[in-house]
């Protein structure tokens, strides 16, 4: 099977830092997380649960602070490493050295959940005596160290883990099913040390070692053959624990299906065209179409299948202010901007085929069971031009007193990208004589502002307007706590994920802080939410586009039929993933994994 996609992952095959790579290509085919998400039920009624994936079972304390995993016993590694506790013990809880020690390095923008301060020393002497104990039959010495109650993560046998949190954190399993929780071969990486240059830590020669070496998974496939830039070739994983599954337990659970194919190839080609010729004429099964070929394909339904988000998705395209840097630092700037923007026409120019609909953020439609979605049923803002010349004229500016040009940056290569920023670039020039400025990157240029640019503290670096995902975003962790930690908070000095903006409120922070453990009462979480979904109304940080209907936005993944029966899709709803989880694709005339 060939498919070939838009996007090249970000850091190659690197995955030890979650969420770093995008697209994971390797999510729940090659990498398996402890718990699985019900993927049926949650894109056919947007509810969430969770089903056994490298556990079996867990439990969860009275005061609920301690989970407690029991892991499943016979699998191995694609390279025939053995899975046990001690293998995904030193995952998570190297996470901690990998990333200087910081309380979020495990659950990803969470801080707080954690308490890294009980962590026992960890640096290159811990590194190399694990080197040399191993983690299949560890030494007493690294027992001693695993089993240490104390700390924020433990074992208390081959098969149990144990996570003890600061707080009652209610949504560890979103975050253990998302893109944290995938389990990598953490002895090929001990293993690996020389080769490497030693230990991973983030940013190092080491950690770029394994942006072209695969660490091993306990997927159904293995990664066997990767030319950067070009093509990464999976074949069967021939040590896979669920090759013997039956029927009704992967119709149960379908990620975690043996597979259909003996080779599966994805292939980057950035060019639509030669993506669209390449399916047209059988070369690939399966592509992403964006909208210079996306009618060849809505036009021809008898040929080729599309893959299209249910309404309630977490797939949300917007634009995030400079908070930090002038004229973008003042709010009714910010909110005669907003007011500036014909939604209605956003809407019709750049989505043709009604692919969107209207989105007020910074939480998404997913999550509405939780009540962390628009909590205040907020529209989207009005396209009012005499309201939004009021605000700039009552931030004190006037004939006298000119508006500046100001910049929005975005990337090359992605027509959404580049449509929506033209419009809105017309739109402030039409309705406001705001002359607006687009720079354009690379892709790898972008996503290292995105990844290493600290806003507050150096806002010059970074646009007075930015896109928030490329080509739109989705969740990294299957929480609703994702968003409004991700887009609404700083923490102070410890941590600002917010690369963008740098913006937060003293009542997003609250809010957030109560989803991370400071309370578990749904009246006064509703409470909070409310008055954090005001606060980021009323501050205006963001220019909320809306709400997707396809992958790209304005085009998606599309298949042939005569060849492909169906696939399941990323659990984190294209934040992780832009193609299918390769072991649910299923072959035309065959029962289909997750039917549309």
């Amino acid at each position: 099977m060939v498919i070939d996609d838009a996007f090249w992952p970000s850091y190659n095959l690197n995955v030890l830092f979650p969420g770093l790579t995008y697209p994971n290509w390797g999510e729940s085919d090659v990498y398996q997380p402890l718990v699985d998400s019900n993927i049926n039920a949650e894109y056919q009624n947007g509810t969430y649960s969770y089903l056994p994936g490298l556990a079996t079972s867990w439990t969860v304390s009275p005061d609920g602070l301690n989970y407690t995993f029991t892991l499943r016993q016979g699998v191995k590694f694609s390279n025939g490493d053995p899975f046990n506790a001690y293998q995904a013990w030193f995952q998570f809880y190297s996470s901690f050295y990998l990333f200087d020690n910081v309380s979020w390095a495990f659950a990803y923008a969470y801080p707080g959940v954690f308490n890294a301060s009980t962590a026992a020393p960890f640096g290159p002497e811990t590194v190399q005596m694990f080197a040399q104990s191993g983690l299949s039959n560890p030494s007493a010495t690294a027992l001693a160290y695993m089993s240490n109650r104390s700390l924020p993560i433990y074992v208390t046998g081959p098969y149990t883990l144990v996570f003890h949190m600061d707080k009652p954190f209610q949504y560890l399993l979103g975050v253990l099913e998302g893109l944290p929780g995938e389990i990598f071969d953490a002895q090929y990486v001990l293993d690996s040390l020389s080769a490497a240059g030693g230990f991973p830590v983030y940013g190092s020669t080491a950690f770029g070692y394994y942006s072209n070496h695969a660490v091993p998974g306990t997927g159904p496939y293995a990664i066997t053959t990767y030319v950067q830039n070009a093509y990464v070739t999976f074949t069967p994983n021939q040590y896979y624990w669920g090759d013997s599954l039956t029927a009704a337990q992967v119709a149960a659970n379908p990620l975690l299906d043996p597979g259909h194919y003996k080779q599966v190839i994805i292939y980057y080609k950035a060019d639509d065209l030669s993506r669209y010729t390449d399916l047209s004429e059988g070369v690939a099964q399966i592509a992403s179409i964006e909208s210079a070929d996306w009618n060849l394909i809505t036009t021809n339904p008898s040929t080729y299948g599309t893959f299209e988000f249910p309404p309630f998705a977490n797939i949300v395209s917007f634009l995030a202010f400079n908070v930090n840097e002038y004229p973008t630092n003042i709010t009714d700037v910010r909110l005669a901007i907003d007011h500036a923007i014909n939604y209605t026409l956003l809407d019709q120019t750049v989505f043709p085929q009604g692919d969107v609909s209207p989105y007020v953020g910074p939480s998404t439609p997913g999550f509405s069971t939780f009540g962390a979605y628009d909590p205040g049923n907020y529209p989207q803002y009005s396209f009012n031009v005499t309201l939004a010349e009021q605000l700039l004229a009552e931030a004190g500016f006037s004939a006298s007193k000119p508006f500046p040009s100001i910049t929005l940056s975005l990337v090359s290569g992605y027509t959404i990208l580049t449509n929506i920023a033209d419009f809105i670039q017309a739109q402030l020039a039409a309705n406001l004589g705001i002359t607006l400025n687009l720079n354009v990157y690379s892709y790898a240029t972008y996503m290292n502002f995105y990844n290493t640019v600290d806003i507050v503290s150096n806002p010059t670096q970074v646009a007075n307007i930015a896109f928030n995902g490329i080509p739109s975003y989705g969740q990294v962790q299957n929480t609703p706590v994702d968003n409004w930690s991700y887009f609404t908070t700083c923490f102070g000095a410890e941590y600002c994920p917010n690369e963008f903006s740098g913006w937060e409120s003293n009542a997003t922070v609250a809010y957030v802080e109560a989803m991370l453990g400071g309370t578990a009462n749904h009246t006064i979480l509703a409470q909070l939410a409310q008055a954090a979904q005001e606060s980021v109304y009323d501050q205006a940080p963001f220019i909320w586009v809306g709400v997707l209907k396809l992958v790209t936005g304005d085009g998606s993944v599309a298949y042939q039929k005569s060849a492909i029966g169906g696939f399941c899709f990323d659990a984190m709803w294209s934040g992780a993933d832009t193609a299918p989880i390769l072991n649910t694709v299923t072959p035309a005339g065959q029962p289909v994994d997750c039917p549309a």
